[in-house]
């Protein structure tokens, strides 16, 4: 059952060791998850000021517009500021970090699942697609779910 609250998230333990007593959401990471994705993401800037909220709760942010699809301006208050929210989402986007986590990650589930790393085969699911005049029609697709093959929608579209 889906609930508007995780009980199992309660404390947090912030910058600097101060606490933090707000209710967690559905899409917070669990210490174990934290675990894992902590360490993939940038080192903190060191020149100027210290880094204001804690990255676990700009992560647990960025996880809540994902899963509830809400405008980055209505995040929650108890969460960090959606300005400085977006600021961190479009700087790791802009470097590359969202693509090398979910490509670590992905690897770390093949090999717990006991697969290979990488996969051997890929499917490409697509719609019909239109071959150019210089294709030849024995070399053309057949959509079996439209029943018709490529050659057939060329002429039934006057082209």
């Amino acid at each position: 059952m889906w609930t508007a609250w995780r009980h199992d998230i309660r404390r947090r333990v912030g910058q600097g060791g101060a606490v933090s007593a707000r209710r967690g959401y559905p899409s917070d990471l669990t210490d174990a998850q934290w675990a894992l994705i902590e360490p993939l993401l940038p080192e903190p800037n060191t020149d100027g000021r210290r880094e204001k909220h804690p990255r676990r709760e700009v992560v647990n942010a960025i996880l809540y517009v994902v899963r509830s699809g809400c405008p980055w301006r209505y995040l929650p208050a108890d969460l960090p500021p959606w300005q400085t929210v977006y600021w961190y989402f479009t700087r790791w986007e802009e470097a590359g970090v969202t693509e090398k986590l979910l490509a670590t990650l992905r690897v770390k589930a093949r090999v717990q699942q006991g697969r290979t790393s990488e996969p051997s085969a890929g499917i490409i699911d697509s719609q019909t697609v239109k071959g150019a005049d210089t294709v030849g029609r024995d070399s053309r697709g057949y959509d079996a779910g439209k029943k018709t093959s490529d050659a057939e929608l060329l002429s039934s579209s006057g082209r």
